[in-house]
């Protein structure tokens, strides 16, 4: 497939290994530019600037609409079996805020009303939660169970309270 400006999924193989890496991307030609100059951090990164680029075949996997982006990069990472040891991807995938969770093509009110709502039912505070590669397998889980994150997210506080 060609590589276009598009929004999709991306597949990194390092040509001597094998080992793999699948990432998303809003604009994937610009991606795949700014991994080959060394930009980006992860094990992906530090692979491309240990290596060099041309170490590396890239391949477009797949185009989509950004709110299937956070989905398809799951599938993908799940198909090529491509998480830490057995490649360079770190997480499930999916991560990326705003895609499939009712953000896009939001206006700038309708994502300040969210984040109003949000921290109205966490009594105005913000909340982070550092989670260990075993609780990022939990969470994956139950979001995989048809939970939401808020509500995973729920879970994993008062299941933390002391």
């Amino acid at each position: 497939m060609k590589i276009t400006k598009g929004a999709g999924i991306y597949l990194l193989t390092h040509i001597e290994s094998g080992q793999k890496y699948v990432g998303q991307s809003t604009n994937i030609k610009a991606r795949l530019r700014a991994h080959a100059s060394g930009f980006g951090g992860g094990e992906i990164g530090r692979a491309v600037r240990q290596y060099g680029w041309a170490s590396f075949n890239a391949k477009v996997l797949e185009e989509c609409p950004l709110e299937e982006l956070n989905a398809a990069e799951q599938r993908w990472i799940t198909i090529h079996d491509c998480r830490i040891p057995k490649g360079f991807n770190t997480q499930f995938g999916g991560c990326r805020p705003g895609l499939g969770d009712g953000f896009v093509g939001a206006t700038s009110k309708e994502r300040q009303a969210r984040s109003r709502k949000a921290r109205e039912t966490n009594g105005g505070k913000q909340i982070a939660i550092m989670l260990t590669p075993k609780s990022t397998e939990i969470l994956a889980e139950w979001v995989s169970e048809g939970h939401s994150i808020s509500s995973v997210i729920n879970r994993i506080l008062i299941e933390s309270e002391p």
